[in-house]
């Protein structure tokens, strides 16, 4: 929902990974949203998910708008040729063992920013924990490579209890006016919620909303000054994994 809403015109999104419906099913809360490309790499996680997890997807696969293909998502940005307003990368963290620490490499964002988003596209990525004892694993060091391929890169957290602890997310453009700030009043997002949304939405949105914004947003004095210290870059010569 928030990412979307920091592009004007959220018509094509692109969900890398997502296979539990979450993501889709709060993009598709936007009325302009004509297309979504959801790519993740496990097709039996997907339909077990599908089929037990009614409660998180709602039922969005079976919305005209979505196409669900079972791939590689880097793969598929590489080859299809198809640029999107929003990219949502909702993928594992950058362990050794996994295949998708690659989709964190300065390469990578390179790429995506130049073959597939559009003219105000907006990147979303989630950027793993990011509590005080963890947060120099891999979510300084995302920001720090995001820094290095988009004008301008928002660091944000929300507290999900299931992970156990704080996590961290980056959304990216090149475009600073579609960013909203931790300055942005309250009652400004939520006019444009509204807007964008429409009453019958906003009702179901359980944490979003102007003071939450704010809250995400607003890092601590620790978590500031840790990105602002972190020189490591994520790239394909010099892989960071998390432990």
């Amino acid at each position: 929902c928030l990412t979307t809403r920091c592009n004007p015109h959220p018509e094509a999104v692109f969900i890398g990974g997502g296979g539990e419906g979450a993501t889709l099913r709060e993009v598709l809360r936007h009325k302009n949203v004509k297309r979504v490309v959801m790519v993740d790499i496990d097709q039996i996680a997907v339909k077990m998910c599908r089929d037990n997890l009614p409660e998180w997807n709602g039922g969005v696969y079976d919305d005209p708008r979505v196409e669900v293909i079972y791939d590689d998502a880097g793969k598929y940005l590489a080859t299809s040729g198809e640029r999107f307003d929003v990219v949502i990368m909702d993928i594992s963290d950058p362990i050794e063992a996994g295949p998708g620490w690659v989709l964190y490499t300065k390469e990578f964002y390179q790429k995506l920013k130049r073959d597939s988003l559009r003219e105000h596209g907006v990147l979303c990525t989630q950027s793993t924990a990011c509590s005080v004892n963890m947060i120099t694993e891999g979510f300084t060091v995302i920001n720090q490579t995001l820094k290095k391929v988009f004008a301008h890169v928002c660091p944000y957290r929300i507290d999900i209890p299931s992970f156990g602890a704080p996590w961290g997310f980056h959304i990216c453009s090149d475009n600073a006016e579609f960013l909203l700030s931790p300055d942005t009043p309250p009652g400004e997002i939520d006019e444009l919620l509204e807007a964008r949304l429409g009453a019958d939405q906003i009702v179901k949105l359980k944490h979003y909303e102007g003071y939450a914004h704010r809250h995400m947003f607003s890092l601590s004095k620790y978590e500031r000054l840790a990105c602002e210290r972190e020189k490591r870059l994520l790239s394909t010569d010099n892989p960071v994994f998390v432990e």
